[in-house]
Parts: C-alpha cells; structure tokens; sequence
C-alpha cells in the first residue's frame, strides 16, 4: 500500500533527512517491496510498503544500525564520559533488536584502551596520528553494520582522516557528539529500553503528520534545523530552548548513512581527496546570499527525486553521486549549476535543494537552505566553459584587490549558471576583464609566467546574444569598439591591446602592458580619446597603386600587392625626398592623413550598413546609456574577435530615425578612405584621411578650428567619385557644399566614436538632395560601407 507523509517534505535539511532515514529504514527491513519518492506537486514523501502502520512499525520493528564514535571525546568511551556511558550501557542492554551493537561496543573499548595505554600521560583524541590508528583498527575489526555510520562521518585518504560536512567533524559539531545525541534520543523511544509506548508512538505520528501532538524533548538538533536549534532570539525573552522529536533525530541519522563517503580518484579529482556524495565547497553566492565573510564548512546538494525508487537504486545515486561538468567532478556550486543545468546529474534526479553549512550560532554550524534547482537542459550553458578554462590560472594570484575581483566574477558567473541570461553572460565576462586588467598590473604575476587558455570565441556569444544586438544599440557600439583594431608599423594591433594589454595566451604569446591606462578608472569616452590619440600617432593605412592593366577589384583585395603601407598617412616606403616633394614615383597614388581602427571583427552586412552608423551618432549624441555600453564594452574586450561571421540584425523603425552629427559626419567621412583629392602630379586621386593634430586639438575641445579645416579640404575633394562641392556629379545631380557646422557634440566624444566604424554615409546625407540621396541609398551603399573595414 502507498502511504503518503505530508510531516516530511525535503524543504528543510532536517525533514529530508528524516524522508531519508524513514525510507531507508523500512527498506532495510522490508527489501523488496519498499518504495519511496516525493510528490511533484506538494512535496510529501510518498511511501509504498507492505508495513500498514508506519508509526507502529517503528516503535514496535525497527531495528537502528550501530552509532558508535570511540574516536571522540562525550561519545561514551572516555574516562570521562559517565553520563554517556550508562545512557550507552542502558541501551546495550534493551534486547535483541541491538545485538550488533554490543559487537562493535566490544570492539570499540577494546581498541580504546589500546590506545589509552600507548599515550597514558594525555588524551590520545588530541593526536591525529593515534586517532587514525585507532580508526584503521576499528574498520578491520568492527562488523559490516557498523562500518555505514563510520564511512559517514570519517573518510580516510592519503593526506590522512577527512570529514564530511554533513556530520561535522567526524561525527561532532563542536561539543555536541552526534552518536551520545543518538544514543539519548533513541533511549526516548524504545519501549524494550524503557520508553512509554504510547508517548512513542504519538511522537512518530506527529512526525508523520507534520504535527505538534504531544511534548517535544530540550535536546540539541545541531546544524540540521535552524528553526529548532535555540538561537539567539529565537525565544520571546531572548534564547529559546532548542526542541526536537525524539523519532526525528534517530531517523535523521539513519539518513544521513546514505551519504558515506570514501577515498577516490575518478572523473578528474586529484588523488588524496574523498569523494562526499553531492558536497561542494561552500560559496555565498545565490538566490538567497550569505556574507563572503562567514565561515563556510561546504555546501551540500541533496537530490529529490519523484519516481517510486527501491533502496537499492537510491543507493546507485548516492554511491556514484553523478555531478559532472566539464569533464569534470564538480567540486564548487557553480559547478554543481553547470552540472545541474547541462544533464551532468543523474536523470533520475528532479531536482536538487542547496544548503549552505554556515556559521551562524556563535561556534555552531546552521544548514542554511540557498536554492530549489530543477534538473533542466538550459540553453547555452557552455558559454561559460571558456571562461572558467580562462579564469583558472588567476585563481592562484592573491592580493585584496585581487581576491575582490575574483569574488565578483564568481558571483556573475554563477548567476549565469543559474539563469543564463545574455545580460548575466556580459556582466560574467566584464568582470573577467576587470580581473585581467588587475592581474596585468600585477609585478608578481609577471614573474609567476602566467599562460592563459583561449579566449571565448565572439561568433560564440554573439550568437546567445542575437537578440540584444538586435535591441541595443548599445550593444553593437560597444562590439564595434571592441574589436576594432589598427594598423601600426609593428602589425595590427587591438583595441583590446591597446587598452587592456595582454597576457600571454594562444592568440598573443607576449606580456603586454596597456598602451592607455584607466581603463575602468576613467570615464570610457576619456580613455577611449586618448586610444584614438594613440592611434594617430602609431597608426598605419594602405595606399594602392592603381596600374592601368590591374583589375579594379584587386585594390580591395586583402593582401594585394598593389597595396602598400602608410605611417601617419605617410608611405612606408616612399623615399624622403618624395615625402619632401609631396609625390610618390610613378603613377601610385598617394595616401594623406590619418585613419584610426580601420579594421572591426564586429560588422553589419553591407546591406544593412546603415544601421551600425546610426548608433555610434546616438552615442556621440549622448542618447545612449553610457554605463551599460561601458560594460557591455569590458565584455566584449574579454572575446577572441578574430575570423568572426557578419551580423545580420533585424531593424527596427527606431534604428532607422536617428539623423546624422554633422561634425562626426565629417570627421567620418575622412576616416573612411572614401574621400578623394585631386593631385595634379598622380594620375589618380590621392585618399585623403584626418590630419595630424586634429585629435589632440579635439581633445582639447578645439573643435570649432577643426571643423574648418576638415570642410575646406572636403569642399575641394570628391567623395566616392562623386563631388562634395557645389556642382553637378558624375550622376548628374547637385550635390551641394559641406558647411563648418557649428559643434553641439564635445571634441572628446567625437574623438571617441572615431574608434567605431566609420562610413561617409552621413555625409552623404547631409550634402546630396533628398532625390538623389534616395537613389545613393539602394545603389551604392554596399559599395561605400566603410571601406577601411573591407580594405584589410
């Protein structure tokens, strides 16, 4: 028959012990035809059984295995421990139903006295060695029965006795020793012991029922219910008494033997470690936090399971403690919500319920319940495998700041493990930048030789992050200052190193330190001026030589030998009497000026060109949220932009009504390489980009002078073979004159979105009649999208 318990459900870490113990208990004794599970729906512990009386069955039937620690002070064996002794001799004396009991009583003064005599002048206990001595002895001579309680609460490795956290420190929590409490409370309830009946059996009816009938016992609880451990104000006049049923502690133990533990190395972990079903290090991070700064003894996950299980299969799941994630035991809680969140749990499992075993009760530890975690596949969850591969070489770095920055990565990647949300995602890869960027500051992990895994591929991200780049403009401004990069003398160069630096890993093998610093000190706009700044001084750009028997398209062609490189807008390769004289040999033609992150691993197709423009003239307007680009800007920073795919994103009326800074449109157009001037000596127009000095005059908010000096070179130039002065174009319209406009933007911040991509399509906006403009827009915009992204 199918019994159903609503007095237990697994929302408490006593009451699931409890659900445990009962189960456990009639199956031990029943085997065969015992079954139990929880209900999905309200959390009682079902149970199926032969037994029609489950309260009678226990009072009546049941049969405790042997909860004996000679290895501990109070426990019953010492010298000292007289009141335990006789509450032991009693019991030892109640009948048959302890017959094992008095077998491993025997062995267990035995091997005391053993010790006692090798270390007479001192307690024994005190010494790790003799306690280990007297524990290898007792697991050779004590009977199997015994052994489940020992495995439990000791587990012996190569690096000498570990304890579980479940029971403590081998079966103690500070004073209180589990087995003396065992040993108290089970004297309470046996009537071959000397208990009443029929208060027994009102108490195991209470239990069952979720009720109060009757007078509960003052005994100690320990960690396992925080409500009843008679904390401090816990009482009306201060500390309450704690109280327990009797039944609920004999059954709670009787739980707590299916999570034994034992040495081993598998699935990854290093030798030496014991393997403590479902029990992680702790961490105060979750749905319900706790302070960084409490004494965490480790976090246990105690699986709930909804399909009817035999004893024997609930064992299976104890016994391999399936958490794995990464290839990997998980062995900290954001592990255990990879493992969790990926199937790297058995599939048996619903769900796990995580307590965190915090210090809370002066010396005493209290399970404190930290999430409900449903055993699901989430989507993408695998994004924060390369982050986690890429955050363990920093682990071993220590410093306050430092140990700061870890705990705030750790805590947005276990939200992200949690949620796997896209904005989790970012703020997981943000604060990884910020964690490098310390590091990269750091003398002592320079001379460490600190080597780091991969980087996160950005294909990879942007691919979870679809709908948000679709949404933010935000967003796609910062990947397009984020995986810009620039031509110098010495190789292309990112803004990520430009900005960051760079630790030694698979993409740069050298330590860099930042070019610019304050990165994360200083307002974004401010360092992102003074990057621009830097690019001006180190940038290089190609130039073409266009032969008359060269195919057009070459000159756009990567790598074409038709292309040479520019310093400063100067030839790299031009004599110094050519630069003197303002010509280059032959019929190449001539680059001039400056242009600034000419290459972005994040780019709209051309098609949809228009939009990425659009944005960047909202952000320089300030109609953008600064702090979230800013961190969305640290999170792309933290990705591997090389060889990545183009965005296709799906436009929205709102991204397609912003209209064009004149000043930026201008100052665009020229770091595009769609601008022409005419040259007398060169068969071809010369590409003309910004002129040395304008940045440091913009960051310096001189913007009107600049803006006069960048209209009268374009009022004498030609812009993608059409003409920006007044006259008629190759087309046959007019397309007017550019204007100095009168700046309402900041010098600083145009300085700034320099560094995005840029395209002479505002320009075009503002200078070509609306006609004609129409008839540019679908004819030609894929042609004039940035031609220094498609140059490289």
């Amino acid at each position: 028959m199918q019994h159903r318990i609503p007095g237990l459900p697994p929302t408490d870490l006593l009451s699931y012990l409890v659900g445990l113990g009962l189960g456990r208990a009639i199956s031990r004794q029943v085997p065969g035809h015992t079954t139990w599970a929880w209900d999905k729906n309200s959390d009682a512990l079902l149970i199926e059984t032969e037994v029609e009386d489950i309260a009678r069955f226990l009072v009546d039937d049941y049969r405790p295995v042997p909860i004996l620690s000679p290895w501990n002070n109070g426990s019953g064996f010492a010298p000292q421990d007289k009141n335990q002794r006789a509450t032991l001799t009693k019991l030892l004396d109640s009948g048959a139903r302890l017959a094992d009991w008095r077998t491993a009583d025997e062995v267990g003064r035995r091997v005391v006295a053993q010790e006692h005599s090798l270390n007479p002048s001192k307690d024994w206990t005190k010494d790790r060695k003799a306690k280990e001595r007297a524990i290898r002895q007792l697991r050779n001579q004590w009977p199997d029965s015994a052994l489940e309680w020992l495995d439990a609460a000791i587990v012996l490795t190569t690096e000498g006795a570990q304890f579980p956290p479940l029971l403590g420190s081998g079966g103690n929590d500070g004073r209180l020793d589990f087995s003396a409490n065992f040993h108290t409370n089970l004297l309470a309830v046996l009537p071959d012991a000397g208990a009443a009946h029929k208060q027994s059996i009102s108490w195991a009816s209470a239990l069952l029922q979720g009720t109060h009938a009757g007078k509960l016992d003052s005994r100690s609880v320990g960690q396992f219910d925080a409500s009843a451990a008679g904390t401090p104000r816990s009482g009306t006049f201060g500390t309450g008494r704690s109280l327990i049923n009797p039944w609920a502690f004999v059954l709670m133990v009787e739980g707590a033997l299916l999570f034994a533990a034992a040495p081993a190395r598998r699935l990854g972990e290093a030798p030496g470690r014991a393997s403590m079903p479902f029990t992680v290090f702790g961490s105060p991070d979750g749905p319900t936090p706790a302070s960084p700064a409490e004494d965490f003894r480790g976090e246990l996950w105690v699986p709930v399971w909804s399909h009817l299980s035999r004893l024997n299969e609930v064992e299976q799941v104890f016994a391999e403690a399936r958490a794995t994630w990464d290839g990997s035991t998980a062995v900290r809680s954001a592990q255990m919500y990879g493992a969790v969140r990926s199937f790297g749990a058995d599939r048996r499992i619903d769900r796990f319920i995580r307590y965190g075993l915090a210090k809370r009760n002066g010396l005493a530890y209290m399970a404190i319940p930290l999430d409900d975690v449903r055993v699901t596949a989430a989507p993408n969850i695998e994004a924060a495998i390369p982050l986690t591969h890429r955050a363990r070489p920093l682990r071993p770095l220590h410093s306050n700041a430092l140990d700061v920055l870890q705990r705030v990565f750790d805590r947005r990647l276990m939200d992200y493990l949690r949620r796997t949300s896209p904005d989790d995602l970012l703020q997981s890869l943000a604060a990884l930048t910020r964690w490098e960027l310390a590091v990269i500051r750091s003398r002592a992990a320079r001379e460490k030789g600190l080597h780091l895994p991969a980087r996160a591929k950005a294909d990879e991200v942007r691919r979870i992050l679809q709908d948000r780049l679709d949404d933010s403009p935000e967003l796609r401004v910062a990947a397009s200052l984020a995986s810009g990069t620039t031509r110098t003398a010495t190789g292309l160069v990112s803004t990520r190193q430009i900005l960051l630096g760079n630790i030694p890993d698979p993409a740069d093998r050298e330590w860099r330190e930042p070019a610019v610093r304050g990165l994360g000190a200083r307002p974004l706009v401010d360092v992102l001026c003074d990057a621009a700044v830097w690019c001006e001084q180190h940038s290089v750009v190609k130039s073409t030589r266009p032969d008359s028997d060269k195919p057009k398209e070459a000159v756009d062609q990567p790598n074409s030998p038709h292309q040479k490189d520019t310093v400063g807008g100067r030839s790299a390769s031009a004599s110094d009497a050519d630069d003197a004289a303002g010509v280059t040999s032959g019929t190449a033609t001539r680059d001039r000026g400056i242009r600034m992150a000419s290459r972005h691993g994040f780019r709209l197709q051309k098609e949809d060109f228009p939009l990425i423009w659009r944005d960047v003239h909202a952000w320089a307007g300030g109609d953008l949220d600064d702090h979230y680009l800013e961190m969305a800007f640290l999170a792309f920073l933290a990705l591997d932009w090389r060889r990545p795919r183009d965005h296709q994103p799906q436009l929205s009326h709102r991204d397609l009504t912003r209209a064009p800074l004149p000043e930026l449109a201008i100052l665009e157009a020229l770091n595009s390489a769609d601008v022409r001037l005419p040259d007398d000596s060169a068969a071809e127009p010369r590409i003309q980009g910004l002129q040395q000095g304008w940045l440091l005059r913009l960051r310096a908010d001189r913007t009107t002078e600049v803006m006069a000096e960048a209209t009268a070179l374009l009022n004498r130039s030609h812009l993608l073979g059409r003409s920006t002065t007044a006259r008629t174009t190759d087309q046959g319209a007019h397309a007017g004159s550019v204007a100095s406009p009168i700046p309402t933007v900041r010098g600083p911040r145009l300085v700034a979105a320099l560094m995005t991509t840029s395209t002479s399509i505002p320009l075009r906006m503002l200078t070509v009649p609306r006609d004609v403009q129409n008839f540019h827009d679908t004819t030609t915009d894929s042609s004039s999208a940035t031609q220094g992204d498609n140059d490289e």
